[in-house]
Formats: C-alpha cells, structure tokens, sequence
C-alpha cells in the first residue's frame, strides 16, 4: 500500500506537520510505504523519521508569500511532477496542500484521496486569521480575493473521497463549509507521546505559566500578557509567563511587556527542542491557550499529559480536550481579567491544582498516535477496496 501525503512544509515543530510525521510513521509500522511531498522540510524536525518516510521536497517559496501564489500553477506542476508513477492513495493534509490534492484528483478520478481537514482552510473561511495576516501585499490580495477563493475552497473539497477531522467542532464547521454529509466525515483526534510529555515528581511546580505557538494575532498572546500584569501583586511569591514561539508578533509582544513594566515577569524563550520544551510545562502550574475557535490545539493536550492544567479558549477543539472545571478552565472571549482569575485559583489554591494536574494525565492518556493511525489505516484500506469493486464492474 502506498500513501502518499501533501504537506505544505515542515518549518516549525509542532502542529499540523507533527500528525503527518506521527501517523505517517505508524502507517508505515503497519506496512504501508509512505512518501510525503513538500515545499521545505527543516532536517532537524524531519531527521528522526527519514528511517520510515521518503521526503520528496519540491523547493521554491513558502505559502504565507506573495511569490508563491504567483507561481501557483507551476508549483502544482512541480508537486504531481514529485508523485510516484504506481497507484498510490493520495492523502493531502492543511491548505494550500489540500488544494494540491483537490486538483490532482479532479484530473485522475480514479485516485483516492482522503482529507485531513485540521480546519476549513483557514486563511479563506476564518475572520479571526483574515484579521491576524501581516500586513502588506499579501493580506490586501487575501481580503480582495477573498470571495472568489471560498467559492474554489468549496468547490475543490468535494472531491474528497473521504474526510477526517481533528474534533468535533472541526467536523461540525467542515459539514457547514462545504455541505458535507456528517456520514463522509470522521472524527481522527492527534495523539501525545506520553514518553515524552508526561508529568515528572522530580520537577518543582513554579508560580510560572506557560504558553506555547507561532506568535500571530491569532493566538492572543497579548490577552495573556495584560492577563499577568492583573495579577501583579496579587500572587505571593509573583508569577512569571513564559512564551514559546517566534512569528511576526513578537516584537509587538515585547513593547506590550515592556509598557506593562514585566520586563522581568515575562520571558520570550523563543523556539525550544522538545526535551527543554517539556521541562518547560512541567515546572509550570497553568498552560494557556487564549485563541479563539483553535481547530484542536495538541500543545493544550501535551500540557495536560504533563500534568499542567490548562486555561483555554472555551471554543473549538480546546473545549472539548480541556474539561473545564475538571482538567483545566474554559474562558469565554479574549477577555483578560477572565484569565487572570482562572490563573490565580491554579496558583494559590494547591488543592485544587493538585486534583486538575491528576485528571489532566488522565484525561491526556485518551489521545494517542495509535488510534489516529488506526482511523486513518482503516479508511484506506476502505477507500481502497471500493476502487477495488468500482474496477471490477463491467461498463456500459
């Protein structure tokens, strides 16, 4: 069985890339051959899979640049041009790679092609990343396209002979995008690698919260910033906030803290290997995730594996991974003082942190790479067996 995966590039851990090299793997522990085709793949994120998964890299410009629209079409040549010449199961993942894919199927029917749809391609169908793009040529294009390019999304995703997604809400949003039937779509939840993430005894809980993403608008990195300056004073022995990530925001980020007077209070760690990543969370008593409506959010599910309870976005994927009141707090719009308050109960009342921080482990331990390759293994090999029948019945 040959699978292969359309990815638009392995540049930042984490996220979408990190199903593809997770399920990827399991895929091939199961038999399968598995070749993933993308613009870039950073070799330090890639290097431990190479072993189980032949990465075909086609170069040229990223998808958040301008250039790379332009040259589109060519890009697509270069893509199908980087597909194996037997019968393989096309498998493509977050956009543009879906697109990729949607094309490619629209001129070979006969493939089949199942989506993972880790949301409705965001850049089109979501308000919140059309308002959190960088400025510039690019953004100006993505609002002045903007109604044509839903029309294509729409179009273009019916191809799709099967569809996966990452939560219910993504199911729910993909059936309202697209107009799909709830039955062609299947829920396949990311999994944590316990071995990794996992809560230590040995490492000291700190008056530290912690949170983890690319540094865009989106995120509202800012709603924890000014949620930290709230609590100033009110927390004995202080806390600090450390943010893992880099993006565009950053310097933003920082003149907010430096405006604020947390200079010392807020640390910006940058991008951190998994091992310092890990030790990171577990010496945290609160992980924050403040995005509106995240697709499913693995870092929120990683924190909990580690036994950090989690203060999320009580919207998307994050509502239904953190149990609010039980494993974490859901909070209800970007709202700061609504943070803060959730954060000062996990610092100061060692109980209740205590009782979230055990049913945060177990609650982590329901989401495994295992089972999201089973999901994924099982609808190949039915996607594979109707193409089976479909070439076996006489034509008219």
């Amino acid at each position: 069985m040959l699978v292969v995966v359309l990815h638009p590039h392995f540049t930042l851990p984490g996220g979408a890339g990190k199903f593809v090299l997770e399920v990827g793997s399991r895929l091939a522990d199961r038999g399968c051959r598995v070749i993933v085709v993308c613009i870039r793949a950073n070799p330090e994120i890639v290097e431990p899979f190479r072993e189980k998964i032949e990465f075909r890299e086609i170069g040229g410009a990223l998808s958040s640049s301008f250039l790379f629209w332009l040259m589109f079409p060519w890009g697509c040549m270069k893509i199908w041009r980087a597909l194996p010449q037997q019968p393989f199961v096309l498998f493509p993942q977050v956009f543009p790679a879906n697109w990729w894919g949607f094309l490619y199927k629209l001129a070979h029917p006969g493939v089949p092609l199942l989506w993972m749809c880790q949301e409705p391609s965001a850049f089109i169908h979501s308000r919140a990343w059309l308002r959190a793009l960088p400025g510039g040529l690019s953004k100006w294009f993505a609002h002045l396209l903007n109604p044509l390019l839903k029309l294509l999304d729409v179009r273009l995703a019916r191809s799709a002979d099967r569809v996966l997604a990452n939560s219910r809400a993504t199911k729910r949003e993909a059936c309202r995008v697209y107009g799909y039937d709830p039955d062609r779509v299947l829920l396949c939840y990311p999994g944590v690698n316990t071995a990794a993430f996992h809560a230590a005894a040995t490492v000291a809980r700190r008056n530290q919260v912690v949170t983890v993403g690319r540094l865009t608008r989106f995120k509202n990195v800012d709603v924890i910033i000014r949620a930290v300056h709230l609590l100033a004073g009110t927390v004995s022995g202080g806390v600090t906030l450390k943010i893992v990530g880099r993006g565009e925001e950053e310097r933003n980020l920082r003149r907010l803290s430096h405006e604020l007077g947390l200079d010392r209070e807020v640390v910006f760690c940058g991008s951190l290997g998994e091992a310092e990543l890990v030790r990171t969370i577990q010496e945290s008593k609160a992980f924050v995730l403040a995005s509106v409506d995240e697709p499913f959010g693995i870092v929120a599910v990683e924190a909990m594996a580690c036994g950090t309870p989690c203060v999320v976005e009580g919207s998307g994927g994050p509502a239904e991974t953190v149990l609010d009141g039980k494993t974490g707090f859901h909070v209800v719009g970007p709202d700061p003082a609504a943070y803060a308050g959730k954060i000062h109960l996990l610092l100061e009342d060692h109980e209740l942190f205590d009782a979230m921080s055990a049913h945060a482990v177990l609650r982590a331990g329901l989401y495994s790479w295992e089972s999201a390759a089973d999901v994924v293994a099982n609808c190949i090999g039915e996607l594979l067996k109707a193409e089976q029948l479909r070439s076996v019945r006489p034509s008219r």
